[in-house]
């Protein structure tokens, strides 16, 4: 998130990838110390490739910078419906990972955006693997059983 123009607009990222993913929502949440905080949204626009907001009492620039960094959330009920294959961040956090011989490895604690594909990594207590999420390691996601089954770079 930055800051665009002297009126508090908000340059946002939608990790939707849709333009239109603003249009008819009325409020947005911001995660604060122990909960969430709505902000109702007072309009948004689209400059060239990128969506601008603008929020609720955030009517400067200076207000506007308070926000940087702070991650944008919606309601469920304005949740969109993903292809096939493709999952929402929160689905995927705090996920149970396994190997293909059914040897747990950890949980799913950061997703980070690396290009052509995400990588997950993957953590137990101290020990870190990384996976590309891509169908040549994840092998299979259960949603419901908040389970991933990887392979291993060892097993290829």
């Amino acid at each position: 998130m930055g800051v665009f123009g002297h009126q508090g607009w908000l340059k946002v990222a939608a990790y939707s990838n849709r333009s239109d993913r603003f249009e008819n929502v009325p409020v947005v949440y911001l995660e604060s110390e122990n909960d969430f905080s709505g902000i109702i949204v007072t309009s948004w626009r689209l400059q060239n490739t990128n969506i601008l907001l603008k929020l609720r009492g955030v009517d400067n620039p200076e207000k506007g910078r308070e926000l940087i960094g702070k991650e944008i959330y919606l309601p469920e009920n304005e949740q969109i419906e993903l292809p096939a294959d493709q999952y929402f961040l929160h689905d995927i956090i705090g996920m149970a990972v396994f190997d293909t011989e059914g040897n747990f490895m950890g949980h799913i604690t950061e997703v980070i955006p690396a290009g052509a594909n995400d990588v997950y990594v993957i953590r137990d207590g101290k020990k870190e693997v990384l996976i590309p999420a891509v169908g040549e390691f994840v092998k299979e996601i259960k949603l419901d059983q908040s389970k991933m089954v990887v392979r291993l770079w060892e097993e290829i």
